[in-house]
């Protein structure tokens, strides 16, 4: 073997590897994030993945630098779905299918709830494919209009602001994981012009609504 084709042969088990604890960390990103939101540390995540921190600083130069990739993963995901929903022969049930997805994946990243508050940690590449995305949902609601499914007066922006709306009442209502379902119903039976109404998941008791008034987010995330 000549000394070039030695040393190929040298550097490709540290590709691998290389790539392999890339791979390691960001898998361990997205479950630190999901489980733990957005204060968690680089430390937190090294030790999930079973590397040192250093080895994320070769990856990567921050935390906010890991953050988008996450989001950018995250993002590609809600694309895809918006665009599988596009494929359904019934607009509606496609625009339900986007939001149970969508909604539940926030359900399950407490990150991705958070940063809903907080747009200005995507950077400029996680506007770009917000952009992308809400192309997509424009998409969604117009085949609505075009076949008489969804009201007319209805937008891609709305779908965007009931994002917002849920993930205010998943940050709140972390007891009961699946009351979320019963706000999007409604607000897929109020945009929606097809009969019949289909039966809600139960509505909060009164201890329920006093528990999701009473919700503080100091107590939730003490410094």
């Amino acid at each position: 073997m000549s000394p070039q084709s030695s040393a190929l042969a040298s550097r490709r088990p540290q590709r691998r590897d290389a790539a392999q604890n890339r791979g390691r960390i960001l898998a361990a990103a997205h479950e630190v994030f999901a489980e733990q939101g957005l204060s968690v540390t680089l430390d937190n995540i090294a030790h999930h993945a079973g590397v040192g921190v250093g080895t994320i600083y070769r990856n990567y130069p921050n935390k906010d630098t890991l953050l988008a990739e996450v989001m950018a993963d995250i993002t590609h995901t809600a694309i895809a779905t918006a665009q599988e929903a596009l494929t359904f022969p019934d607009a509606w049930e496609g625009l339900r299918h986007f939001l149970h997805e969508t909604v539940g994946l926030q359900a399950r990243h407490r990150a991705l709830r958070e940063i809903m508050f907080s747009p200005d940690k995507l950077g400029a590449a996680g506007h770009a494919q917000a952009q992308e995305l809400t192309a997509v949902l424009q998409s969604l609601t117009e085949r609505g209009h075009a076949q008489g499914k969804v009201r007319a007066d209805i937008t891609h922006q709305d779908l965007r602001v009931l994002h917002l709306m849920l993930s205010a009442l998943l940050e709140r209502s972390a007891g009961q994981p699946e009351l979320w379902i019963r706000y999007a119903e409604l607000f897929l039976e109020a945009v929606s012009v097809r009969p019949p109404p289909r039966p809600l998941p139960p509505a909060p008791g009164e201890e329920d609504v006093a528990r999701l008034l009473a919700w503080n987010p100091a107590k939730e995330n003490p410094a």
